[in-house]
Parts: structure tokens; C-alpha cells; sequence
């Protein structure tokens, strides 16, 4: 046996690797025992019944306590990426013996295949006992460039407010025209990732980048390979819209001049531009925005109809009470005097409304400058008016439909649990893209087609993703109307007007400075 550790208290031995304990005085305590344990970090007891048995009182014959660890230690990870080593030398050796330590732990790795990585930093510095330490470290692979992507950028289609609330345009650029071969979007090629390496050399594929499709209208827009990546240009001259996520160019109708008897009714597929006015009697109807740049604006018109956009009309609207205008999404116009607008979306009034019915989900008429005056305005949850009536009491008739609070919100739960299932499917899709990535080289035809597919799937659930987050955002928007509608005044309420919020009416008889909210099946007022 040989002895590796001796005291007048005990002695230990070592034999095969096993640890015996001789003690050679009575009254040794375990705290005693733990004392000199420390300074044997290569020791590892395994009985301590034995151990406590034999330190009851001295003895000739020695006991098994344990087994002598390995000096030293070495642990790979499984994924071959980190390579741990720990020392059981012990103190004194450990402070003398440093070069041969260390050429100990060179060896071990070598012996287990560890040849990358090797942390040298920490071998030259200060080494410690009885803990677990990275000696060497792989590395990971940096996965290649997905493919980057852009579109021509559309003018906002609704006008510019201020945080104070003050208007400071209503001249919109609602229709983005485009020559035929002019740059509508584009995206870069992927590019390869770097390769990894473990501890024991062993080469980790990078992934490849992804190649995101570009969406585009084929009839009108054409993909062409333009020096190192892929541009997207107009096949004919028009208007630039996008139908989903699609890019088009849809059809143009620019009208120098007014709609008059020389060019009769307008009934389009795609977007009018008209530069004067659309006289009295006249129709347009187009699938796209329809834009009157007139200063004129329009006045007694037969109807102004877009099926699948917006309507801006710059000079105003003075109808008589005859015609009708009618967006799928919005309408903007500079005043209304004595017309019917009727959008899906939202109504923006520069100035003033007069003697006019108005229907939308929201009715904006500019908070510092507008006027309601007359007529009847109607909206799902939300007016917004600098006044309404006015000082002689004309009678004006001002309706919000409301909404069930509740009823949004279970919608929007509902959609964002829709939302969250679907981003796990993406995430879920995303990763067996990157399995098919990581070993795109070897990848045969059929299995490349499955890779496209899955890539056209993945981009679809973008897609939806990005559709469901617009929506949530406009039902987010009604929820931070106040109550259950709202008709917010930012300067005065005159008498003789009657107000209807949900199925409440209040007839306004003295002038008030102040806004409503319809909540708990009744109407609040506030400042």
C-alpha cells in the first residue's frame, strides 16, 4: 500500500486505486477527518458508515473508506462543441509540479480525440482543484445570409395628424404612378453560411441562407436577374397598388381636364386620376383609388363609386343633395356641403360638413378647424369634430352605433390565440427548413422541391401572421375608444342637436363644451 496521507490521528493508504484508513487514536472526529480531506482532493469516500465506524477507536487492521480519483478529469459534451476538465491533484503538487500538470491534461485530450479549440489561456494561468472548467471550445457554425427583399413604397392613404390633433394636409398623393420598366421591388441572393467545428475537428454544417420568393402580379410586373439579384419591373404603364401581398401595376386612367360630355362616364378597372372635376350628372366608377385634383372639387355628380379603394377629393364637395360617393376603404375630402359619402373604413373632412349624411366606422372632421353643421352623420364607434351645430341651433343629428366591449375583446383573444398557433407552426416549419438547409449540398431534386414547397408554405403563414396582427390592430384601435362609442368634441355642442349613442338619444339643449361616451347603458359626459 502506498501512503498518501499521515497523520497521529490516521493514516491513509492506497491500493488499486482503493482508498484504506488505519486510525491509530482514539476520540478522531468526522469534522477532524473533513479537515484533512481538503487537502486530498484525489480522495473520494464511498462508505461513510465504514468510515465513521472505524474512526470510533484506534485499530491495527485498516479499513476500505474509498477509491482514489483520476488526477485529472476530462468531459466532452455530447454535441462535441465543449470539452471540460477538472484536477484531483493534490495542493502541493499542484503548486510545483505546473509544466507536468499540464502536459497530464494535453495528453488526456489528445487521447479523447480533443484537438480544437484548446483553451490555452486558461493552462497558462493559475490551475485549481475540484472544478469543473472549459479547457477547450468548438466552433459554431454562423449560418449563411437569407436573402434580402424590398418593394416600392405607397404614399399613405389617409392624411397626416399631428399629436395635438391639427390636420397639416389633406392633399393626397392617393395614386403612385409608374412607367412601364420602372424598379417596383427586388431581393438579394442567399448567401452560404461558415462551417463549424467541434473540439474534435469533426466539420458542422452551416446553414444555407433562405430564399424568400418574391409576390408580384405576373400579368403586370415581371422578375428579371439583374447583375447579383432579382429586380422587379412594370410590364405597362399604371398605378402602383398591391392586392394582398402582392405587388401590380394596376390600370391607369388619367383624365387631363374634367368629366364632362367629351369623355362621358367613367366605368375603369383600376385607378382614375382626374385633374379638373366630374360635372354635374357624370358617374365614375373605378376598382382602384380614385383621385379629383380639381380646386373646384365636385358638386352635383350622378356618383363617384371606388369598389376596392379610396376616393380623395381635393376642392371639396358641393352636391346639391344629389349623387352619391362611395368607397370600399376611405374618403377624403376638403369640405362637404350638402352630400352623401358613405366608406367602409373612415370619412376625413378638412373643414366642415354641412347639411350632409356621412356614414362610416369612424368620422374625423378636423379637431381645431372642423364643423359639423346639419344633416346626419353615422358611425360604427367613433365621431371626432371640432363643433357640432351651430349658434342659430341648426338641427343636426349625430349617431354612433357602438359596439359590444366584451364581444371585441373575445374577438381579439380569439385572434391572438389563432395568431400565437400559427407562429408555433411557423417556428415548427421554420425548423425543418433549416434541416433541409444544413444539408442543401447533398440534397437531391425531389427533396429540393419538398424544400420549395415547404419555403412557399412558410411564407404563406408569414403572410397570415402578418394579416392577423393589421386586424388585431384595428380592433385594438376600437378598444381604446372610450366606453362603448364615442363622440369626442374638441370646441362646442350647440342645442337642437340630437345625439344617438347605441340605443340612447339626448337632444342637446344648451351650448356645452364637451365630449360623450355611451357605457353601462348610459350616456357620461366629459371635459
Amino acid at each position: 500500500m502506498n501512503v498518501i496521507y499521515k497523520s497521529n490521528e490516521f493514516i491513509l493508504f492506497e491500493k488499486n486505486e482503493q482508498v484504506y484508513i488505519q486510525v491509530i487514536a482514539n476520540g478522531i472526529t468526522v469534522y477532524q477527518f473533513n479537515d484533512a480531506l481538503k487537502q486530498l482532493p484525489q480522495v473520494k469516500v464511498t462508505s461513510f458508515t465504514d468510515l465513521q465506524n472505524a474512526l470510533k477507536s484506534k485499530s491495527s487492521t485498516s479499513t476500505l473508506i474509498g477509491v482514489l480519483k483520476s488526477r485529472v478529469e476530462i468531459e466532452v459534451s455530447q454535441d462535441e462543441m465543449t470539452a471540460f476538465v477538472k484536477l484531483n491533484i493534490p495542493s502541493s503538487e499542484l503548486e510545483s509540479c505546473k509544466e507536468r500538470i499540464v502536459s497530464e491534461i494535453l495528453e488526456l485530450l489528445k487521447a479523447q480525440g480533443v484537438s480544437k479549440g484548446i483553451q490555452y489561456d486558461y493552462l497558462q494561468g493559475e490551475l485549481s482543484n475540484s472544478r469543473k472548467v472549459e479547457v477547450a471550445k468548438g466552433v459554431a457554425p454562423v449560418s449563411g445570409e437569407d436573402s434580402k427583399y424590398a418593394y416600392y413604397k405607397t404614399n399613405a392613404k389617409q392624411p397626416k395628424i399631428s399629436e395635438n390633433g391639427v390636420t397639416d394636409h389633406y392633399e393626397l398623393n392617393l395614386i403612385n404612378n409608374i412607367n412601364k420598366g420602372e424598379w417596383l421591388g427586388e431581393k438579394t441572393l442567399p448567401k452560404a453560411g461558415i462551417d463549424g467545428l467541434t473540439v474534435r475537428g469533426n466539420k458542422i454544417p452551416a446553414r444555407f441562407g433562405r430564399d424568400y420568393n418574391l409576390k408580384y402580379d405576373r400579368k403586370t410586373v415581371e422578375e428579371k436577374f439583374e447583375k447579383d439579384k432579382f429586380v422587379l419591373r412594370a410590364k405597362q404603364n399604371g398605378a402602383v397598388n398591391f392586392d394582398g401581398e402582392k405587388i401590380k401595376v394596376e390600370n391607369h386612367l388619367i383624365i387631363s381636364g374634367d368629366v364632362d360630355y367629351e369623355t362621358g362616364n367613367i366605368r375603369f378597372d383600376g385607378s382614375v386620376t382626374i385633374t379638373g372635376t366630374v360635372q354635374d350628372k357624370f358617374i365614375v366608377e373605378a376598382t382602384g383609388d380614385i383621385d379629383i385634383k380639381g380646386k373646384t372639387g365636385v358638386g352635383a355628380v350622378g356618383k363617384i363609386i371606388s369598389t376596392h379603394g379610396s376616393v380623395t377629393i381635393q376642392g371639396g364637395v358641393n352636391a346639391r343633395n344629389e349623387g352619391k360617393i362611395f368607397a370600399k376603404n376611405s374618403i377624403f375630402v376638403k369640405f362637404v356641403n350638402e352630400g352623401y359619402l358613405e366608406a367602409e373604413n373612415e370619412i376625413h373632412v378638412g373643414l366642415y360638413a354641412f347639411d350632409s349624411y356621412l356614414k362610416a366606422s369612424k368620422v374625423f372632421v378636423d379637431p381645431k378647424k372642423g364643423k359639423i353643421v346639419g344633416g346626419e352623420i353615422h358611425a360604427k364607434h367613433k365621431i371626432v369634430s371640432g363643433s357640432i351645430g351651430n349658434i342659430q341651433e341648426r338641427q343636426t343629428i349625430v349617431n354612433v352605433e357602438g359596439f359590444e366591449r366584451i364581444d371585441i375583446k373575445v374577438e381579439l383573444d380569439a385572434m391572438k390565440l389563432k395568431f400565437q398557433d400559427l407562429l408555433s407552426s411557423a417556428n415548427r416549419m421554420k425548423r425543418k427548413l433549416e434541416i433541409f438547409e444544413t444539408n442543401m449540398d447533398r440534397l437531391e431534386d425531389r427533396a429540393k422541391n419538398t424544400y420549395e414547397a415547404l419555403v412557399q408554405n412558410y411564407q404563406t403563414l408569414l403572410d397570415d401572421l402578418d394579416f392577423l396582427s393589421r386586424k388585431a390592430e384595428k380592433l385594438e384601435d376600437i378598444l381604446r375608444t372610450r366606453g362603448e362609442g364615442e363622440i369626442k368634441i374638441h370646441q362646442t355642442i350647440y342645442p337642437k342637436t340630437m345625439m344617438e349613442l347605441k340605443t340612447l338619444q339626448r337632444q342637446i339643449v344648451e351650448t356645452m363644451n364637451c365630449s360623450f361616451y355611451v357605457k353601462d347603458n348610459r350616456i357620461h359626459l366629459v371635459d
